[in-house]
């Protein structure tokens, strides 16, 4: 990734990359960190095979630069980072943006610690929350209470959470703190924000949006996405909306946002001391660097332009894969929800997706972001080149065509809904038991009744099977690792 403005982005100001060239350009000895010093293709052999290897650009290495000198500092921004940050908060139309460099799963906790949560408060969470939100239970010792999120049965997958679900919730758990939410879920489930946005606020519980992969729901205005929760109104919106710039945006992997919306009950300052508590001190400038300009790629008319086409690319597919009778791809499911069509979670009528899915890996180099026995899904994005979603199309029915399974008797495929999807019962809170002394033991019905002190979940999507703090059962054994540390 070389530092250098394409003629598209010359108009554009962009403060943290104009900070990097200037340095630059100071032609200074690098008596600093980090250790290659920006000369590493002098001579230096890991950094020539890495070259060789990889194709990574001399200036790669001399644009990897830390908190210097006229580059600002990450945990007290007030030069160019502050400004890119703000360019960033008016684009997202948020009061406050924070640039993240350890991926949305710091923004998420910060955002918790900040809420300055301790041992006898609880939080209303879904069991389709990703993990990270475990960690801050363990950092912060709040309880977590958890509620069952609408069940798609036919689609094998946690959709999206309804306000009756947070008010039956916040019924058991009128203590509760705070809500957390996927908006929208992993595979692309959007439900009805505006409506449990409005509740919190009137029950003074602070709302926090997971909305890891919805970050272009924001900078959409044709209306074809979801809303993003940035955008609801101040006197009932969310307190923080976390993004996964990496995931949808295209800025490297672990470059993230944290967005604190307008009427945003959380202090700016208090947010920022909890990143400062969870950051590395040593942040990538190159993620930072990826952070400007992806923002700055959709500011500009190529990438509204090249988001357009995204859209009608996802569309033209979901046009031909309905004529493909053995085929079917989720949509949204009711009235209340919506769907993000750049997520293509596709199944197969007669098949499990853990047949077909490695197969069109395997033979049509068509790599899947997930798959389980209910179906596989596949992300669209603006990157995409415009043969990707073609080639997938004619995969699919290159298996139909090589394996007609089921197809002339006509029996649907089935999955059985696991057991394990009922919620486990908690026994200590996730911080009580990560300090409890452990004992590892093998998977066996030796585990049953016991109290797991540490917790079990398959990323992707995150989301927990069994959490630390909650008591085993029977039917977790089949889905558990070969051993697991457990209170003693």
């Amino acid at each position: 990734m070389a530092l250098e403005c394409p003629s598209s982005f010359i108009s554009q100001h962009l403060p943290l990359i104009e900070g990097m060239l200037a340095y630059k350009a100071l032609g200074t000895h690098r008596l600093h960190v980090p250790a290659h010093a920006g000369v590493g293709l002098q001579g230096g052999a890991p950094f020539e095979s890495l070259q060789q290897r990889l194709g990574f650009s001399p200036s790669l290495w001399s644009s990897d630069l830390t908190e210097l000198d006229g580059l600002d500092v990450l945990s007290e921004p007030e030069g160019c980072l502050a400004a890119s940050q703000t360019l960033a908060a008016q684009q997202f139309g948020v009061a406050h943006t924070f640039y993240l460099v350890n991926g949305a799963s710091v923004g998420l906790q910060a955002a918790l610690l900040a809420l300055g949560l301790g041992p006898d408060d609880a939080v209303l969470l879904p069991r389709n929350i990703h993990r990270c939100v475990l960690a801050a239970m363990v950092l912060c010792g709040a309880q977590p209470c958890w509620f069952l999120p609408t069940w798609h049965a036919a689609w094998g997958l946690w959709g999206e959470s309804t306000l009756a679900q947070v008010q039956a919730a916040h019924a058991q758990a009128p203590h509760a703190k705070a809500v957390v939410l996927p908006h929208p879920t992993y595979e692309g489930l959007a439900g009805e924000l505006t409506t449990i946005a409005a509740y919190c606020r009137q029950h003074q519980l602070a709302l926090i949006i997971d909305e890891a992969h919805g970050a272009l729901f924001a900078l959409d205005t044709s209306g074809a996405l979801p809303p993003s929760a940035c955008h609801l109104p101040p006197s009932v919106g969310a307190d923080a909306v976390i993004h996964s710039a990496h995931k949808s945006l295209g800025s490297l992997t672990q470059s993230a946002l944290l967005h604190l919306p307008h009427g945003s009950r959380l202090c700016p300052q208090r947010v920022q001391q909890a990143l400062n508590h969870l950051h590395s001190t040593s942040p990538s400038y190159l993620l930072l660097a990826s952070l400007e300009l992806t923002l700055a790629y959709f500011r500009q008319q190529e990438g509204l332009a090249a988001l357009a086409t995204t859209l009608q690319a996802a569309h033209t597919f979901k046009e031909a894969l309905a004529t493909q009778p053995a085929w079917a791809l989720l949509a949204s499911p009711s009235a209340l929800t919506r769907h993000d069509p750049f997520k293509l979670y596709v199944r197969h009528r007669h098949a499990s997706a853990e047949q077909w899915a490695p197969w069109l890996e395997a033979h049509h180099g068509l790599p899947y972001e997930s798959c389980n026995p209910y179906g596989a899904l596949y992300l669209n994005h603006a990157h995409l080149p415009p043969t990707a979603l073609p080639a997938l199309l004619e995969g699919l029915r290159l298996f139909e065509a090589s394996n007609p399974i089921h197809g002339a008797v006509g029996v649907e495929f089935s999955p059985v809904e696991a057991p394990y999807y009922q919620l486990p019962y908690m026994e200590l809170s996730p911080q009580a038991a990560f300090r409890a002394p452990q004992e590892r033991l093998a998977n066996s019905p030796a585990l049953v009744g016991r109290v797991s002190a540490e917790t079990v979940v398959h990323c992707p999507p995150g989301i927990p099977i069994v959490v630390c703090g909650e008591r085993i059962e029977l039917h977790h054994l089949p889905v558990l690792p070969p051993s697991l540390s457990v209170l003693r």
